[in-house]
């Protein structure tokens, strides 16, 4: 078995030691260069050639943000630099010039496997799912803000008609669906995988997609979001779960923004409808596609682990031989059908979240990591995390 090799070099690409090396060399690369993208931002870059745009499409110093094409012009090319370039392409290169892989190796082993019509369709039912959720989440989350004066960023929707929301789609849904997933769920939570294991490298990616936004507004229930996604494409085996979930996310974020800035508040409309209920129907709703999300998760969960139930049956025969002593010693046979039948009555007592940690962990045991991959993540930690910091101290009132 591929499990058993000796050397690093013949297991299968994201069991390799230096995978966690390599995905993290190449999240490091990319996020160096988001910062130095915020921070030409800051320094107004973009805003000196939105007005160099407007001045020579319409020949005027200062134009109106909601019709400006300068702004469209300025906004579709950061988008496309950002996720692209920065979030696909780079890290990418980076990896697949770092392990010595084929392109085709390496994108099957990010997940770009094309799943069955029953995943792709319980990815969008998660993407509706968890798109209610996280407005629960961001909700809470950003409600401390408010209580101690942090002023939200405003901002502009530079589209109108229908070619506009297109756009819209395509640079706040379709490329950050693709792109972030690719860096963040593909090469970096597999690389972590490598070495911390499932469940380690789900909440540590998890944290770092959160921090990886850079803004005090959207940490906290990204990094959640960021989280379930992960179950969900381990569970299913298949990164276009997490890209169909993500675009989702966005997607009805948008329809649902760009049709309140035109003046129908659908969301609003809705809550408005259950009247004095209207609240707790804001907290129901979340509630419940949470436990449904989840239930869905864990089928396919479940449903993987019994496939590859023989190889995980091997692998915890090799790495407990006591187990295997004390049974040769009391001359009981090793049988398969004990082992599932046990693990059965386990996962029964367990929550449905629990059942999922054990069924996507397996037997794989996290090893330590060495003095350069440790300063590698506190780099990507940090260098996100000083940023994100930066959004709170910008948005708080002056006597703070």
């Amino acid at each position: 078995m591929e499990h058993w090799q000796n050397s690093d070099e013949q297991k299968p690409l994201w069991e390799r030691d230096k995978s966690f090396l390599h995905a993290c060399i190449a999240y490091f690369v990319a996020m160096l260069l988001f910062v130095a993208l915020r921070v030409a931002s800051g320094l107004g870059w973009f805003g000196e050639l939105e007005e160099f745009l407007c001045r020579e499409l319409f020949g005027k110093n200062i134009c109106d943000h909601m019709t400006c094409a300068g702004a469209q012009v300025t906004d579709i090319f950061a988008n496309v630099l950002i996720q692209i370039v920065i979030f696909l392409v780079v890290p990418l290169v980076v990896f697949i010039i770092l392990s010595k892989e084929p392109v085709d190796k390496t994108l099957v082993g990010i997940g770009f496997n094309l799943p069955g019509w029953r995943v792709i369709g319980f990815a969008f039912l998660l993407g509706l799912m968890f798109y209610f959720l996280n407005i629960f989440v961001a909700s809470v989350a950003q409600f401390p803000l408010l209580l101690v004066g942090y002023r939200f960023p405003g901002g502009f929707m530079p589209y109108s008609g229908v070619s506009g929301f297109l756009i819209l789609l395509v640079i706040g849904a379709v490329l950050p669906g693709i792109c972030e997933e690719v860096s963040n769920r593909g090469i970096l939570m597999r690389g972590f995988m490598s070495k911390l294991g499932v469940w380690r490298a789900v909440l540590l990616s998890s944290l770092i997609f959160g921090l990886m936004h850079m803004s005090i507004v959207q940490a906290i229930y990204t990094a959640i979001l960021g989280g379930i996604m992960a179950l969900a494409i381990l569970a299913t085996r298949s990164l276009w779960t997490g890209i169909i979930i993500h675009f989702m996310n966005n997607a009805l974020s948008g329809l649902f923004g760009f049709a309140r800035d035109h003046g129908f508040d659908f969301l609003g409309t809705v809550l408005d409808m259950f009247g004095a209920l209207g609240g707790l129907v804001f907290f129901a709703i979340p509630v419940v596609m949470y436990i449904f999300g989840i239930r869905i998760i864990h089928m396919f969960a479940r449903e993987n682990y019994k496939k590859n139930e023989k190889e995980y049956f091997a692998v915890f025969l090799k790495n407990n031989p006591e187990y295997v002593a004390e049974k040769l010693r009391l001359g009981q046979p090793i049988s398969m059908d004990e082992m599932s039948a046990s693990v059965d009555m386990h996962t029964k007592r367990l929550s449905k979240l629990k059942a999922i940690r054990f069924y996507l962990e397996g037997p794989t045991k996290p090893k330590k990591l060495d003095a350069i991959e440790k300063t590698l993540v506190f780099g990507i930690i940090f260098l996100t995390s000083v940023v994100t910091l930066m959004t709170l101290v910008w948005g708080m009132p002056p006597y703070f």
